[in-house]
């Protein structure tokens, strides 16, 4: 987390973040459930997940989409921990006993549940990526509209005025012999 750069993103920047933003506190508080319960089943795999449910939090705190990578990426590794887990347990035919049978449930539980917050994982990632890139295209204190980016000469607070826009080259048709086809 220490690698994600400032983002420059609004505290509030639109209604569908907002959304996304509620959406990911609700499976930030799923998470920490289901890691409470998981600690006192599977000690690392509950650590874990209360690492993941950090991360959902930090998306909402930092509005960062690297954060959402991160995620993800945790997610996915857990996310297919269980599916081999779940699938070993069923491919010897066992009966669901007291040893392993809430492991096997919770594991059972987690599979949906990453599914669901991976997909909105994705789509916070999307639309901080995409408040992330017009806010470098707006710059760090020109106003929205003016385009120029980090480390341009160009400006609030700059003397130098921008640069003419280049000349567009004039069009004219084919004046050439051509052949005819057919």
């Amino acid at each position: 987390m220490f690698c994600c750069l400032p983002t420059g993103i609004p505290e509030h920047p639109n209604a569908y973040c907002d959304k996304l933003f509620n959406i990911i506190k609700i499976l930030g508080i799923m998470q920490i459930c289901l890691g409470i319960l998981n600690i006192f089943v599977d000690i690392w795999s509950g650590i874990i997940m209360l690492m993941g449910a950090l991360l959902l939090f930090m998306i909402v705190w930092t509005m960062n989409w690297c954060t959402c990578i991160f995620y993800i990426v945790l997610c996915i590794m857990d996310l297919i921990t269980s599916v081999m887990f779940t699938g070993d347990y069923l491919a010897d035919e066992k009966e669901v006993d007291d040893t392993y049978g809430v492991l096997v449930i919770i594991m059972l539980i987690k599979v949906p549940f990453y599914i669901v917050s991976i997909y909105y994982a994705f789509l916070a990632y999307r639309e901080l990526k995409g408040l992330f890139i017009e806010a470098i295209e707006r710059g760090p204190m020109v106003p929205p509209g003016y385009g120029y980016g980090y480390g341009a000469a160009y400006g609030a607070g700059s003397s130098n005025p921008p640069p003419p826009p280049p000349e567009q080259p004039r069009q004219q048709p084919f004046t050439g012999p051509g052949y005819r086809l057919g």
